[in-house]
């Protein structure tokens, strides 16, 4: 049964001013089982770690969408935390253990209860919508931060590319955060089914137009072969 999310009182829309409203989540806290149990984040893409690659190119649209007051970037991560902490962003354990997926990242991260970097209030901003980005793709759509940031209201959207939606490249509003507590305590992780408790006009799809260097592609790293067979290419 579909859940409306119109019945959730909500403060005005986001308006591009309030920066502080907007959050961005790197969801890089994911076991790695295709991967040999390797933590994705610092296997390397380019002769760079993918964790480096995707932060610095969402931190680069950030600050050209959002400009001096950028948007907070978070990092959800469960291995190798000291290394995460020195890329100077906040750093968020999942509060659930044995690696629940990118959902748990997601709840654990609105609810920032396991930052490791001590933040304070001026740091912790009431985040309205957060825009989640996976690890695991590291050639980051030019205009990612600008679509997603311009969902509004009650929507969700959900990115897509070459044909298909990618379930951990969302963009959320922060009143889902319930719900999404509720669907985990009841043993649930995908994301596409959560998502399937929402009324079909709340989910929104957005079509890339383009990644620097890289044409309409939107590389997924699942396994090492996909990383070898990236390199047999180049």
């Amino acid at each position: 049964m579909a859940v409306s999310m119109g019945e959730v009182s909500m403060e005005k829309e986001f308006e591009r001013n309030v920066v502080e409203r907007i959050g961005v989540m790197i969801l890089s806290g994911g076991e790695g089982r295709r991967m040999g149990g390797l933590d994705k984040g610092w296997c390397l893409y380019e002769n760079q770690p993918m964790i480096k690659q995707v932060l610095n190119a969402l931190s680069q649209q950030c600050e050209s969408v959002f400009g001096d007051n950028s948007a907070p970037i978070f990092i959800s991560a469960n291995r190798n935390l000291s290394d995460y902490l020195d890329l100077g962003h906040p750093v968020v354990v999942d509060r659930r253990s044995g690696f629940w997926g990118p959902l748990s990242g997601m709840e654990s991260v609105m609810m920032r209860e396991n930052a490791l970097m001590e933040l304070r209030v001026e740091d912790i901003p009431q985040v309205k919508r957060w825009i989640t980005y996976p690890v695991d793709s590291p050639q980051v759509p030019q205009d990612y931060v600008a679509k997603m940031a311009d969902v509004r209201g009650n929507k969700i959207g959900v990115w897509q590319a070459g044909g298909r939606s990618h379930f951990a490249s969302l963009s959320l509003p922060s009143i889902v955060l319930p719900a999404l507590t509720k669907y985990l305590d009841e043993g649930k992780r995908s994301i596409k089914d959560f998502l399937s408790l929402f009324s079909e006009h709340e989910i929104l799809c957005e079509k890339t137009s383009g990644i620097v260097g890289h044409g309409q592609t939107f590389l997924n790293v699942n396994t090492q072969n996909d990383l070898l067979n990236f390199y047999k290419k180049s």
